[in-house]
C-alpha cells in the first residue's frame, strides 16, 4: 500500500464484500456529514476529499476490481484521484450535485425537484449576567425557542401523506415552460420559470396539517447549559453550532447566537479589566493611616491605607479586577478611590469642637500660594483702606 494511504473500505466504513449500493449510502452519510458547507471544523475539508477518492475508486466495477487486486501498488492505480472517471462517475458528480445543489433529471432534460439543503435560521438570545460571573468560571442554563420539524406531519406539512399529490400544473418537474412570440428568425421561444402553483417543490398539498397549518415546522422550547467564558463583557457573543433553527429534517441546523449583557454592579464599575470603586474614611484615618477591610470582586480583602492620604487619591490592589478574555490567567487591577468624609463642625459636641480648635492650633492654617495681584489693584486696595479710616 502507499505510503500515508488509508484503505477506502475503512475510509467507507464498509465491509469489503460490501454491495454498490452499501457504499453507495455510505458514502452518502459520510459526504453529508463532513461537506465543507455544513461541517467547519478543521481537517473536515480534507476528510471530505478523502472520502470522494475512496468513493470514486469503490464506486467503479473496474477500479474497484485493481484496487482489490493490486492495491495502491497496481498498474495506473498509484494515484486514483480524480483524473478522469468512467461508468460511475458520471453518477458520482451527480450524485454530489443532485444531493447538495439539486440536479437536472437525464431523462426529460428538466431540472429535477431534489431541493438544495437548506441551513437553518440562526436564533439570537440576550443573556443578562452578573459582574461576579464575569470573574468566577460559571455555566448557566438556559431556555429559548427555535423552530423544528413538525412531529404531526413529520415536516411535509400535510394532514397525511394521502394529501401529498403530484402537482398538476408541472407534472411534478417544479416548473413550467412558456411560450413567447419573437418574430423574425425565430417564430417563438420558450423560457422556463418556477411552477407558481407548487413554488418549484412539484408537491401539492390537499389537506394542511391542523398542528403546524402547511408551515411544516413548529416550535420548541429548548434547554441547555453553558459555559460563560471568563471576561466577558458587554455585546460579546458566543456561537453555538447546531442550536438554531432546523427547518426541515434533511437541513443544516442554524447556530445559536449568546449576545452577553453584563449587569451594573452596585459597588464596582469596570473599564476593560480593571475595576473602580470608592471608599469612605473618616478624617482621623486619613491622618494616621489604617488597615481595613473591603469588599472585592473575589471576597474581603486587607487594604493598607497610608497616613496623610488625600482625597480622592486611588489606591491600588493588583489582580483584583476582571480575568483578560484572551488570557483568562491575567487579571486586571481594582482601583479605590479615597473619600475623605469632613464633619460639620456645627454639628459637633462641645469636647469636638474643642478638638478641633486644638488641631487648628497645632496644624496651620493653608492659604492660596498662587493668588496674583496687578498694580491697578492695589490702588485700589488702598484707597478703600483710606476711606475705611
Amino acid at each position: 500500500m502507499a505510503k500515508n494511504k488509508k484503505d477506502y473500505y475503512d475510509i467507507l466504513g464498509v465491509k469489503k464484500d460490501a454491495t454498490q449500493e452499501e457504499i453507495k449510502q455510505a458514502f452518502r452519510k459520510l459526504a453529508l456529514k463532513y461537506h465543507p458547507d455544513r461541517n467547519k471544523e478543521p481537517g473536515a475539508e480534507e476528510k471530505f476529499k478523502e472520502i470522494q477518492e475512496a468513493y470514486s475508486v469503490l464506486s467503479d466495477p473496474e477500479k474497484r476490481e485493481k484496487y482489490d487486486k493490486w492495491g495502491f501498488e497496481g498498474p495506473n492505480l498509484q494515484d486514483f484521484g480524480f483524473s478522469g472517471f468512467s461508468g460511475n462517475g458520471f453518477d458520482f458528480f451527480t450524485d454530489i450535485f443532485d444531493t447538495f445543489f439539486g440536479g437536472f433529471d437525464r431523462k426529460t432534460g428538466h431540472k429535477s425537484v431534489s431541493k438544495r439543503i437548506q441551513k437553518g435560521s440562526d436564533v439570537e438570545l440576550r443573556i443578562k449576567i452578573d459582574l461576579k460571573q464575569v470573574v468566577v468560571p460559571t455555566e448557566k442554563e438556559i431556555k429559548y425557542k427555535r423552530e423544528v420539524p413538525c412531529y404531526n406531519c413529520n415536516g411535509s406539512g400535510a394532514e397525511s401523506q394521502s394529501d401529498i399529490v403530484t402537482c398538476s400544473t408541472c407534472n411534478g418537474t417544479g416548473e413550467i415552460q412558456q411560450r413567447s412570440s419573437m418574430g423574425g428568425l425565430f417564430a417563438s421561444v420558450f423560457t422556463i420559470r418556477t411552477c407558481p402553483k407548487c413554488n418549484g417543490t412539484g408537491k401539492f398539498i390537499k389537506k394542511k396539517c391542523h398542528v403546524c397549518h402547511g408551515r411544516k415546522v413548529v416550535e420548541e422550547e429548548k434547554s441547555l447549559t453553558i459555559k460563560i467564558p471568563p471576561g466577558i463583557d458587554n455585546g460579546d457573543y458566543k456561537r453555538i453550532q447546531g442550536y438554531g433553527d432546523i427547518p426541515d429534517k434533511e437541513a443544516i441546523p442554524g447556530d445559536l447566537i449568546l449576545i452577553f449583557y453584563v449587569k451594573e454592579h452596585p459597588i464596582f464599575k469596570r473599564n476593560g479589566t480593571d475595576l473602580y470603586r470608592e471608599l469612605v474614611i473618616s478624617l482621623p484615618q486619613a491622618i494616621k493611616g489604617d488597615e481595613v477591610t473591603i469588599q472585592t470582586i473575589d471576597g474581603q480583602a486587607k487594604l493598607r491605607i497610608p497616613a496623610g492620604v488625600q482625597n480622592h487619591s486611588e489606591l491600588v490592589i493588583k489582580n483584583a479586577g476582571v480575568p483578560d478574555i484572551n488570557n483568562p490567567e491575567r487579571r486586571g487591577n481594582l482601583y479605590v478611590k479615597i473619600n475623605i468624609e469632613i464633619p460639620n463642625y456645627q454639628k459637633l459636641s462641645i469636647e469636638g469642637k474643642n478638638l478641633i480648635d486644638q488641631l487648628e492650633r497645632i496644624i496651620p492654617k493653608k492659604h492660596d500660594e498662587y493668588i496674583e495681584s496687578s498694580e491697578e489693584d492695589s490702588k485700589e486696595n488702598n484707597h478703600i483702606s483710606k476711606k475705611k479710616k
